[in-house]
């Protein structure tokens, strides 16, 4: 009996004295409420605050949210109501504070025309540790470099080409950091032939 109770209390040692896993190093999401990110490795865990991780910013779409995009997916070209046409972009932002300046810009790979220039400075939403989005940035559209005798307006020369949209990001800190991405230039559906003359009746 008093054996068992010796094999026990030495078990219930070895746990006590066990060291409990930490997040996986250089992942983000292992943090806490105090603003850090957790990395580290076998020999323990190191608090890395937010502001002294590198800075990175991801580039997406949506009006009201951040949309994720992926290499050559369609980015409607939107014909506004006053007549002008734009690109919706978000972006989101890693390890920066939350102001920020956004210099967004749409860019024709095919023939190396920037047809999208803006500027946009802007308090993101957090909605992560370390992370924070703002959604919904218009990339106003001009093609008066690209337009020919019989074609005028993005739709018509701009419509299905691969374009580069771009973002260059610097926080009220003086952190920057950049990234774009190729999506496809798809005309809005109002602008496809025949849509004038589809009433949605029967």
């Amino acid at each position: 009996m008093t054996q068992a109770l010796i094999a026990a209390a030495l078990a219930m040692a070895c746990t006590s004295n066990t060291k409990q896993p930490t997040a996986e190093g250089g992942k983000r999401g292992g943090g806490d409420d105090t603003g850090t990110v957790h990395t580290g490795d076998d020999t323990g865990r190191k608090d890395v605050p937010c502001e002294a991780a590198p800075p990175s910013v991801e580039i997406g779409t949506g009006d009201t949210t951040f949309e994720s995009l992926v290499e050559a997916e369609p980015v409607v070209m939107v014909h506004g109501p006053q007549g002008g046409w734009h690109m919706l972009g978000s972006v989101r932002t890693h390890n920066m504070h939350n102001i920020i300046e956004v210099h967004y810009t749409v860019t024709d790979m095919e023939s190396g025309v920037r047809v999208s220039d803006n500027n946009y400075r802007v308090a993101v939403v957090q909605d992560g540790e370390c992370t924070g989005y703002y959604p919904g940035m218009y990339g106003y559209i001009d093609v008066a470099e690209l337009v020919t005798e019989f074609a005028t307006r993005p739709p018509e020369v701009l419509g299905y080409h691969i374009v580069e949209l771009r973002m260059a990001v610097k926080d009220y800190e003086g952190r920057e950091a950049e990234a774009s991405i190729l999506v496809t230039a798809q005309p809005d559906p109002a602008d496809l032939p025949g849509a004038e003359a589809d009433t949605g009746l029967p």
